[in-house]
């Protein structure tokens, strides 16, 4: 592979040919930021989800806790599982918490300096493309840590049910 930078390697290329890349890498961040805001949906939707779990599971909780005949053992099953899902909701918002993101184009004011150093419009567009080329891979990155997160969220909330669920029936089974 070469040495030099990415924008010298495609100031090689014809006009037209720069201007598709151009193109091409605008349509790729601006379908990444269609797919990274349907990837917040989906955390905050899962969110809410876990959230109205755990009021049910502080309510039940409360309710065995308290009732005619408190069971406390059924009572610290549902806060810890309540507990744990609130911990899936942490990683659930942070997947969707709002992150730097790049997106396509670019200000008017990011060509002053090529014009005032009269620099070839080849090598301005190469050095555009390099740019859209370096956004796309960090928003890639910026995906996959927030898709990480929400998975860590999903395990966490499903691991606790299961858990939770397991150490309930055992409880009742006992009792």
């Amino acid at each position: 592979m070469s040495e030099l930078p990415l924008s010298k390697r495609l100031a090689a290329a014809d006009e037209p040919t720069l201007r598709e890349m151009l193109r091409e890498a605008e349509v790729h961040l601006a379908s990444q930021q269609t797919v990274a805001l349907a990837a917040d949906q989906r955390a905050m939707t899962i969110t809410g989800f876990f959230a109205a779990a755990a009021v049910v599971l502080i309510g039940g909780a409360s309710g065995y806790a308290i009732g005619d005949k408190p069971n406390v053992a059924l009572s610290v099953i549902c806060i810890l599982v309540a507990a744990a899902l609130l911990g899936a909701i942490w990683f659930a918002v942070r997947a969707a918490a709002p992150a730097g993101f790049d997106f396509a184009g670019s200000s008017p004011a990011d060509w002053v300096r090529d014009i005032e150093a009269r620099k070839p419009l080849n090598e301005s567009l190469a050095e555009m493309c390099a740019h859209f080329a370096d956004s796309i891979d960090a928003n890639h990155k910026r995906m996959e840590a927030n898709a990480k997160r929400l998975w860590t969220a999903i395990w966490i909330a499903f691991g606790a049910l299961g858990v939770g669920g397991a150490a309930f029936i055992l409880t009742l089974a006992l009792s």
